[in-house]
């Protein structure tokens, strides 16, 4: 018995020292006429798990809204000579050792585009500050 309860507490100590340590970032998904909440939270996740990846530090996420997306989306079809069946923009908040570097600052904005081939995956078409 007192082995369970020696096992358990450790167990429940372990788990509120890794939920202290995680990140919290502020996402705005905005309104969208064109995308559904699922297709803004799919893009968000894809955006969160490259800055993850990439060990920076995200801080927000905000949906840049269908008049940025609609716009955005006539460029790259006209560019590309292919359809798309959507694009979404996030504005992404983040800190970085090479905005540091390069910037002087310890935080930077980047637009995240991502577009979408009908009937396909949502994929990173483009960035810029």
């Amino acid at each position: 018995m007192k082995r369970l309860f020696c096992f358990l507490f450790a167990t429940i100590m372990l788990f509120s020292l890794s939920s202290c340590s995680s990140r919290r970032i502020k996402i705005d998904y905005g309104e969208s006429e064109l995308y559904t909440i699922e297709e803004r939270e799919t893009v968000a996740n894809m955006i969160i798990e490259y800055f993850e990846a990439e060990d920076n530090e995200l801080i927000d996420l905000k949906f840049a809204g269908d008049s940025i997306c609609s716009k955005r989306l006539e460029d790259y079809i006209k560019k590309d000579n292919k359809e798309y069946e959507g694009c979404i923009v996030f504005l992404a908040h983040y800190s970085t050792p090479e905005a540091i570097k390069y910037f002087n600052q310890p935080e930077t904005t980047t637009y995240r585009y991502y577009v979408k081939e009908p009937g396909g995956e949502w994929y990173l078409r483009d960035f810029g500050w």
